[in-house]
Order: C-alpha cells, then sequence, then structure tokens
C-alpha cells in the first residue's frame, strides 16, 4: 500500500504544527489508503489464477509439498513426520506461503522471491513451539509427544546388560523401550502429572504396565538392567512402525 504525500507540509515547517498534528495525519492517511486499496489485490489474484488454471494444477500441489518439508525441517522434523496434528497446521501454513509466492512471481505482490516463506516458516516455528510446550489432553497427542522425544533422543537408550551412561534415558531391546522414570516425568510428562500421562499413552496402546495393581510402571529383567529398576515400557514395534 502506498500513501500519497501531496499537498503535505514536510521538513522544517512540520515542527511547528506539533507531534498531534503529525500523529493525526498519519493515523488518516493510512485510514485513507487502506480505504482507497482495500480489496484490490484478491480480485486481481483470483484472475491471475484462474488465466493459468493449467499451470496451478501441475505445480501447485509438489509446492505446497516442498514448502512444508522446509516448515517441517526448521522445527526439526523429518519429511515423512506422521504427526497428524502438526502436518495439519504445517499444511494450512505451506498453502498461505505458496499464495504469496505465487503473488510475488506474477508481480501482484512487490515482495522478493522467498519473502513469504521465510515469513511462513518463521510462523511455523514459533507455532511449534507454542504446541510442543502445551501439555497433551488426548491419546494422540500424547503419542505425537512421545514419538518425536525418542526420535530425537534415540541416542540415549542403552543395549540390554549395558553399563548405563550418565546421560542415558532407559534402555532398549527389538520389542520394547524401557524409559527410565526420571526422563519420563521430567520430558514426557512436562507439565502434567505423570499418572495422567502414563494413562494417555496406555490408552494410545503404547505404554505396556508390568502387571503391577494401580502401577503403569515395569520391573526390569536382569538381563536388562542387573538392578532391576524401575521403568515405563513402551511397544517399540508400534512407536516406530507409526
Amino acid at each position: 500500500m502506498t500513501i500519497s504525500v501531496r499537498g503535505v507540509i514536510l521538513g522544517s515547517r512540520l515542527p511547528r504544527y506539533g507531534v498531534n498534528f503529525a500523529r493525526r495525519f498519519t493515523a488518516e492517511a493510512l485510514q485513507t489508503a487502506a480505504r482507497e486499496h482495500y480489496g484490490h489485490v484478491l480480485p486481481a489474484f483470483v484472475q491471475r489464477i484462474i488465466a493459468q488454471h493449467g499451470l496451478m494444477t501441475e505445480t501447485l500441489r509438489p509446492m505446497i509439498t516442498r514448502l512444508r518439508n522446509v516448515m517441517l525441517a526448521a522445527i526439526g522434523l523429518p519429511p515423512d513426520a506422521k504427526e497428524g496434528p502438526v502436518l495439519r497446521v504445517l499444511n494450512r501454513l505451506a498453502l498461505i506461503a505458496a499464495a504469496g509466492e505465487i503473488g510475488s512471481r506474477l508481480g501482484i505482490l512487490p515482495w522478493r522471491k522467498g519473502t513469504a516463506t521465510s515469513a511462513l516458516v518463521e510462523i511455523a516455528v514459533i507455532w511449534h513451539k507454542a504446541h510442543a510446550a502445551r501439555p497433551p489432553s488426548t491419546a494422540e497427542a500424547m503419542a505425537v509427544r512421545l514419538a518425536g522425544y525418542l526420535r530425537r533422543n534415540r541416542h540415549r537408550l542403552c543395549l540390554p546388560g549395558a553399563e548405563p551412561d550418565p546421560d542415558a534415558i532407559g534402555w532398549c531391546d527389538a520389542r520394547w523401550i524401557y524409559l527410565g522414570i526420571e526422563a519420563f516425568r521430567t520430558d514426557i510428562a512436562s507439565g502434567m502429572p505423570a499418572g495422567l500421562a502414563a494413562k494417555l499413552l496406555g490408552d494410545a496402546g503404547l505404554l505396556i504396565p508390568g502387571g503391577e495393581q494401580r502401577s503403569y510402571q515395569y520391573r526390569l529383567p536382569r538381563c536388562v538392567d542387573p538392578d532391576r529398576a524401575r521403568v515405563y515400557r513402551i511397544d517399540r514395534q508400534r512407536i516406530e512402525g507409526g
């Protein structure tokens, strides 16, 4: 939007009118320009899209996929991530970014190539940080949090019988992931009671209790840990298989 300054007193003469005059002029000029130019871009954009419908049909979907993958990489997720709620939001943000990039290429928007993408990627990162920090309230959301955590911390799981590393979060074998109590309470159940987090993961079919009454924990066999630590047992095949 461009604001006309014809007839406006500028330079050294402006101060004698005072700060209030300048503020009032700026507000009035913005309002006038907004009224004059409101709605001009959208009709022009739609007309150009209709005129190039065939090209848009071929290029739009791959463009959205590419932009979504850029956003996934920015928030630390792979292109094949299965986090449903996150993908739904990123697909919408990618569509907005694609519209901005197309508008720029058609000359409708005065932005450089990549401007819309950069802005929407930043929005995606901000949204994902807030989303990840919010305690999950459903089994699906809890499963997404656990899957993301394990993917990022896979290297911190020990093999059965191995001497635990000080930075280790638990153990794993071909069938199970045994997540340490401290890691579970601090990271997985962050912002919520550990019992609720365990219940949600149990509802998702990922956390398998050890058969003890009123407990979601599992006592390790000696072949995994000689001290038989208590852990939360996760179905590895199910969580890694999606």
